[in-house]
């Protein structure tokens, strides 16, 4: 059985990729290649080949030129290689995808979506992406899968793409690996009780697009009671203009760090912070990967009560360690804080239907 899954963006950036393929290695799977492009720093790995075309950038010209390189290298090897399965993340992934399905009727699709993108961000988008949205249309009446990561995002993508039939559409969690309780556990079992509560952001961080402004200017007025450590390896440079004119000691930056490393550095601290502000649909439905890593690490989570999927999975699950924070109005703030350390929900341990499907199919 050959399978091939094809990511255009890098994959050290989308840990949902990452475990889709260790899930993967942990069936034994054989035939499987790997087609993304070039990250910064390529640190992940698989048993798999992976094949990294073109490189990503901010730079306009260099996009160009791994768009172009990127579809037709991968088409080549898709034709060459002859998988019976494709999965593929993402929009700019479908390309190669489609023709390759032209030419190969028979193939099976499988497509996964990190995000939403609401029609009004779709006609703002570029002449490129509303071309690939095009011959993506022709792939999900084929798809044998296609899934989003929370039922709110397929609802809305069902309701823009009503042709979509429901024997086709799945959820697909962004949860970390299992064993992250596990590892995380073991650390906090030796951990020392402070007095002073250690706060810590992973991943990237905008001024508008967060309410980090809010959040260092309340830190900055507790005068050390609370801390905060960010990791991030997208970080504007206002938010470093910011944080360094603020001049708040109780805040530090520090690089990102691997993924599969995560677990036993969120078990030294005692709250996580999601500070995505509401802007876009894809925002506000959505529970960012970092809350379940927060809450398999045994955290604390404060998120923006606009992210609504979050709050209904909150209530869903009862889950008292995860707090719902408005962060224009941060007075009462610390005593909305329970402290509570428990077990993580039993529903981010759940496995993952995407590769079980793809062995049966």
């Amino acid at each position: 059985m050959k399978i091939a899954l094809v990511h255009f963006q890098p994959l050290e950036h989308y840990p949902p990729v990452m475990n889709c393929i260790r899930d993967m290695e942990k069936k034994k799977l054989e035939g499987v290649s790997i087609i993304s492009t070039n990250s910064k720093n390529n640190w992940f790995s698989a048993t798999f080949p992976i094949f990294r075309l073109g490189n990503y950038t901010t730079s306009r010209w260099s996009r160009y030129w791994t768009y172009l390189y990127f579809n037709l290298t991968c088409l080549l090897y898709l034709c060459f290689y002859r998988p019976k399965k494709v999965l593929y993340y993402e929009t700019y992934s479908a390309w190669p995808v489609y023709w390759y399905k032209k030419l190969f009727p028979s193939i099976h699709v499988f497509i996964h979506f990190h995000e939403y993108v609401s029609d009004k961000e779709k006609k703002e988008s570029s002449a490129y992406y509303k071309y690939l949205l095009v011959k993506e249309t022709a792939l999900l009446k084929k798809a044998i899968w296609i899934s989003h990561t929370n039922e709110d995002r397929m609802r809305f993508f069902q309701q823009d793409f009503p042709f979509v039939r429901k024997d086709q559409c799945y959820i697909l969690p962004n949860y970390p690996p299992a064993d992250w309780a596990i590892r995380a556990q073991q650390i906090r079992a030796n951990r020392q009780v402070s007095a002073v509560k250690r706060m810590v952001y992973v991943g990237a961080i905008g001024l508008n697009s967060t309410y980090i402004r809010e959040i260092a200017a309340w830190l900055k007025e507790q005068k050390g009671a609370f801390t905060l450590d960010i990791y991030s390896s997208n970080m504007e440079k206002a938010v470093l203009d910011f944080l360094h004119n603020l001049n708040v000691s109780y805040i530090s930056i520090n690089r990102a760090i691997p993924y599969y490393e995560l677990p036993e550095l969120l078990a030294t601290y005692d709250i996580g912070l999601v500070l995505y502000k509401g802007i876009i649909p894809n925002h506000i439905f959505s529970i960012p990967n970092k809350v379940y890593e927060y809450l398999v690490s045994g955290l604390e989570v404060w998120y923006s009560e606009e992210l609504i999927s979050t709050n209904k999975f909150k209530q869903e699950y009862d889950i008292q360690q995860l707090i719902s924070i408005n962060f224009t109005n941060l007075i009462s703030l610390q005593e909305k804080s329970v402290f509570v350390i428990c077990d993580p929900p039993q529903k981010i341990h759940e496995k993952s239907p995407l590769v079980s499907k793809l062995i049966t199919t």
